[in-house]
Protein backbone atom coordinates (compact mmCIF):
# COMPACT_ATOMS: atom_id res chain seq x y z
CA UNK A 1 0.00 0.00 0.00
CA UNK A 2 2.76 2.48 0.50
CA UNK A 3 4.59 1.79 -1.80
CA UNK A 4 2.11 2.93 -4.19
CA UNK A 5 1.34 6.08 -2.58
CA UNK A 6 4.66 6.55 -2.33
CA UNK A 7 5.69 6.09 -6.18
CA UNK A 8 2.58 8.27 -6.73
CA UNK A 9 4.50 11.08 -4.71
CA UNK A 10 7.88 10.44 -5.95
CA UNK A 11 6.44 10.68 -9.51
CA UNK A 12 4.89 14.67 -8.90
CA UNK A 13 8.24 15.55 -6.95
CA UNK A 14 10.36 15.02 -9.87
CA UNK A 15 8.29 16.96 -12.12
CA UNK A 16 9.03 19.98 -9.34
CA UNK A 17 12.67 19.68 -10.94
CA UNK A 18 13.77 19.87 -7.16
CA UNK A 19 17.74 19.82 -6.15
CA UNK A 20 16.69 17.37 -3.55
CA UNK A 21 13.59 15.66 -2.15
CA UNK A 22 13.58 12.67 1.01
CA UNK A 23 10.11 11.26 1.03
CA UNK A 24 9.63 8.85 4.31
CA UNK A 25 6.07 7.54 4.49
CA UNK A 26 4.57 4.91 7.86
CA UNK A 27 2.04 3.19 8.49
CA UNK A 28 0.96 0.73 10.97
CA UNK A 29 0.01 -2.87 10.59
CA UNK A 30 -4.03 -2.89 11.12
CA UNK A 31 -3.53 -7.09 12.63
CA UNK A 32 0.25 -6.55 14.73
CA UNK A 33 1.89 -3.58 16.28
CA UNK A 34 4.34 -3.65 13.33
CA UNK A 35 5.42 -0.58 11.32
CA UNK A 36 6.31 -0.16 7.94
CA UNK A 37 8.70 2.27 7.11
CA UNK A 38 9.69 3.41 3.15
CA UNK A 39 11.75 5.82 2.56
CA UNK A 40 12.88 7.35 -1.42
CA UNK A 41 14.82 10.24 -2.52
CA UNK A 42 15.60 12.09 -5.52
CA UNK A 43 18.67 14.30 -6.07
CA UNK A 44 21.93 14.96 -4.60
CA UNK A 45 22.99 12.58 -1.90
CA UNK A 46 24.63 14.55 -0.08
CA UNK A 47 21.84 16.92 0.52
CA UNK A 48 19.49 14.44 1.40
CA UNK A 49 21.63 13.16 3.96
CA UNK A 50 22.05 16.68 5.26
CA UNK A 51 18.57 17.30 5.12
CA UNK A 52 17.91 14.18 7.31
CA UNK A 53 20.47 14.88 9.72
CA UNK A 54 19.07 18.24 10.25
CA UNK A 55 15.39 16.34 10.80
CA UNK A 56 16.51 14.06 13.42
CA UNK A 57 18.23 17.18 14.97
CA UNK A 58 15.24 19.55 15.13
CA UNK A 59 12.60 16.31 16.15
CA UNK A 60 15.44 15.55 18.99
CA UNK A 61 15.09 19.38 19.82
CA UNK A 62 11.71 19.01 19.86
CA UNK A 63 11.29 15.96 22.12
CA UNK A 64 13.94 17.00 24.90
CA UNK A 65 11.36 20.49 24.83
CA UNK A 66 8.78 18.17 25.26
CA UNK A 67 10.33 15.80 28.10
CA UNK A 68 11.36 19.11 29.67
CA UNK A 69 8.13 20.99 29.36
CA UNK A 70 6.20 20.63 33.08
CA UNK A 71 2.75 18.63 32.95
CA UNK A 72 -0.38 21.37 31.99
CA UNK A 73 -1.61 20.85 35.31
CA UNK A 74 1.62 21.73 37.01
CA UNK A 75 2.14 25.20 38.47
CA UNK A 76 5.40 26.78 37.69
CA UNK A 77 4.60 29.03 41.05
Amino acid sequence: MLTKLLSKIEKILQKENLECFVLMLCNKSETTDELFVEMTYDGDEVLGCYMLENARAIMDQKIKQTENDPPNNESLT
